[in-house]
């Protein structure tokens, strides 16, 4: 979907669910999804428990993702991140000027790339309420 098909589909979705439309939609923020892995999911629900703690290995591989998550948060480039409770998938909403830049950035996390986070998909979203 190109961007000028994006923003008529913008101003289409608004105006059924809405009856008004904006003179200028948000454009340019991109849901991304992972799924965790079992392995993550496992040693997270493991270091809940009393004196759990994750293993060394995912424990580093966590502190890359965040501190990745919080350095884009930080330059305006997230939105807002984080887990389903039962911590099964996650979300990103990422800002960015192209579905591509958007896919980089959401495939250049640590996690992604470690393997802790996997299926990542990435979409356009709007902004709607």
């Amino acid at each position: 979907m190109g961007k000028d098909v994006s923003i008529e589909f913008c101003l289409a979705t608004e105006l059924m669910y809405t009856g008004s439309k904006r003179r200028k939609p948000t454009v340019g923020t991109y849901v991304a999804t992972q799924t965790i892995s079992t392995r993550f999911r496992e040693a997270h629900m493991q270091a809940l428990e009393p004196g759990g703690k994750l293993p060394q290995e995912i424990a580093a591989q966590v502190d890359a993702h965040l501190q990745y998550m919080k350095e884009l948060k930080a330059k305006g480039k997230v939105l807002a991140g984080g887990p389903t409770v039962a911590f099964t998938w996650g979300l990103s909403l990422i800002v960015a000027d192209s579905l591509e830049e958007a896919k980089t950035i959401a495939e250049n996390d640590p996690g992604v790339r470690a393997g802790i986070l996997a299926d990542v998909r990435v979409e356009p979203w709007y902004h709607m309420v």
